[in-house]
């Protein structure tokens, strides 16, 4: 499973968003924009520093740009 954490306001993340319904790819969305979301996030990502991340099954993809670059460019997520 696709897991974006993602904040409001963050085009990035509305682009990963609609990318992964546009391609049908099944995904979970995980607000980080809350304080205790925040805290929570840092706890288990403390090198994170940019909005969206994004992993799959627990293996990092990376950001917006990773995401399309495995979808498209590697065919690596369907």
């Amino acid at each position: 499973m696709i897991r974006v954490y993602g904040q409001t306001d963050c085009i990035q993340c509305e682009s990963a968003l609609k990318l992964l319904a546009r391609k049908n790819i099944q995904h979970e969305y995980v607000s980080v924009a809350t304080p205790n979301a925040k805290l929570k996030f840092k706890e288990n990502f403390p090198q994170v520093t940019k909005m969206p991340y994004i992993t799959q099954d627990d293996k990092v993809i990376g950001g917006y740009r990773e995401l399309h670059h495995e979808i498209f460019a590697l065919g690596t997520i369907k």
